[in-house]
């Protein structure tokens, strides 16, 4: 049993060097100890190799354009923005919320796509009493943050 054992380690090894492929390695594996004639390690490994192809790896649930998407959007329209103050137009004092609220979540979706981190955690300070304890991370923190920031500097 204790080759048994050896033999499991170095196909754990072999499958930590090179993860991407873990189904191949497993059948390289395999063909090796077959053709060594030792059976129960071959065994083992066809055990392994049946429970690696049962349990696929999850999949993203998002697909991969999404992501992306809320970054161009929010582009888009901040672009607009632009172009709009150019000609003299402005936000009305009545359609800033909404456009905090839209900035805000393109901000958050887009923080993904970024690949960035960020994380927010604490009391609000704006808030007299400081009554409201957050903690938040990746895109819900970005939208938190901007939705704060944007509210309390830009609408208030």
């Amino acid at each position: 049993m204790n080759e048994l054992l050896v033999q499991a380690r170095d196909l754990h090894r072999r499958i930590l060097k090179n993860p991407e492929r873990k189904l191949s390695i497993i059948q390289e594996f395999y063909d090796e100890r077959a053709s060594a004639g030792d059976s129960e390690t071959a065994e083992l490994v066809l055990i392994i190799l049946n429970i690696e192809m049962s349990n696929p790896p999850p999949k993203d649930p998002l697909p991969s354009w999404f992501l992306p998407l809320g970054l161009g959007l929010i582009m888009i329209f901040l672009a607009g923005l632009v172009v709009a103050s150019m000609f003299g137009f402005v936000v009305p004092p009545g359609g800033r919320f909404a456009l905090i609220a839209l900035l805000s979540i393109g901000v958050g979706l887009s923080s993904s796509a970024l690949g960035g981190k960020a994380s927010v955690q604490g009391q609000i300070p704006f808030f007299q009493n400081s009554p409201l304890a957050i903690s938040a991370t990746s895109g819900i923190a970005l939208f938190i943050i901007t939705f704060v920031l944007g509210y309390n500097f830009y609408i208030k």
